[in-house]
């Protein structure tokens, strides 16, 4: 069967980065085998971790600090915001911005710096300057990427440096090292040569707003990174919330019969992890929602590690397949650009 998705808007090659996102994910994990991490190795008794970052810089940390949350007991913590929280002298605080130049991240690294101990993380900019002048451990990304679409390399330096610091990541990254297998077998299920899981969700949410559903968890970072990716590549509004909270107000908002409420279209992501009182939840609102909703869910994994990897390539995808729907080209970011020429 033809597809039913045209590239010619994609002037800029996005789905490059979808289709070589394994190769992506192998030169990350190669150039992990081959850092100096024995500056890191001398950062002793930490007990608490902030990961200060912007936009596609921070899903990193969001799957970290949701991991860490569910599986050790060192806190984690994300913050996208100028203003570090109050800052103690065995905190870590990593500042990731692919760019090096994000405001606010260099805001939260002049907070850090004589506070804590602190990580760079970036392709160069101004971070990896102000690392050098001082004397702090910085980590360079590969350019040539917009910064959404360097999750694979964000997100095994971030986890490659967390092993190293004795904390219990040891596992995550190893889990995070053997997906490569994984990761081939999706683009090759969500390539654009089919009428394809992904393609199917696109068409479903062409004629509406978005509403993305996961349970909480390690999933609701899914969820973030959802909303973000429909955002900028296909330039339309999306929201995202969290099972079982959600049961508890938002649902009610469903009850309206005001005319608008037809323009939205849910996506429930559930997985074979998922707590069996909230799958019965999630079958129940989508119940309540009725046509409008769908339950999305892909084959059993293993581990919710390879569930959220399975299901962020997937929304990749989908924010993709959306955009050439819509004739957009998913690459610029205007509006962002615009904003910041207008903060400089």
């Amino acid at each position: 069967m033809k597809s039913i998705i045209e590239q010619s808007s994609d002037r800029s090659d996005m789905y490059r980065f979808l289709v070589e996102f394994d190769n992506q994910w192998d030169e990350a994990i190669f150039a992990d085998s081959n850092r100096d991490y024995s500056a890191v190795r001398e950062y002793k008794n930490i007990q608490r971790i902030i990961i200060a970052g912007m936009g596609g810089s921070a899903i990193a940390g969001e799957i970290v600090s949701r991991y860490a949350s569910l599986n050790l007991a060192i806190p984690v913590f994300i913050v996208r915001n100028y203003q570090l929280p109050l800052i103690k002298p065995n905190d870590l605080v990593i500042c990731a911005s692919y760019s090096g130049n994000t405001e606010e991240t260099l805001s939260a690294f002049s907070g850090a710096i004589g506070n804590c101990r602190v990580i760079g993380i970036s392709s160069g900019g101004e971070l990896a300057k102000r690392c050098r002048a001082e004397s702090i451990p910085h980590f360079l990304l590969p350019k040539g990427f917009p910064p959404r679409c360097a999750f694979g390399h964000s997100l095994i330096t971030l986890s490659g440096i967390l092993k190293e610091l004795n904390l219990g990541f040891g596992d995550f990254f190893r889990e995070l090292k053997d997906l490569s297998p994984l990761i081939r077998e999706n683009i090759n299920r969500w390539k654009i040569e089919n009428n394809n899981f992904a393609v199917q969700i696109a068409s479903f949410l062409q004629e509406g707003i978005p509403l993305i559903y996961t349970e909480t968890g390690l999933m609701e970072s899914v969820g973030v990174r959802w909303r973000g990716q429909i955002s900028e590549n296909a330039k339309i509004l999306a929201y995202n919330s969290a099972i079982p909270e959600m049961n508890h107000n938002e649902i009610v908002g469903w009850d309206n019969s005001f005319s608008h409420i037809g323009n939205f279209r849910c996506v429930m992501l559930r997985t074979s992890n998922c707590h069996p009182r909230n799958s019965r939840r999630m079958d129940l609102v989508s119940e309540h929602i009725g046509k409008n909703c769908m339950i999305a869910e892909i084959d059993s994994r293993k581990s919710e590690v390879e569930n959220v990897i399975s299901f962020i390539q997937l929304g990749d995808f989908v924010s993709y397949y959306l955009a050439m729907l819509k004739k957009i080209d998913p690459s610029p970011v205007k509006t962002i650009d615009w904003l910041k020429s207008q903060l400089a």
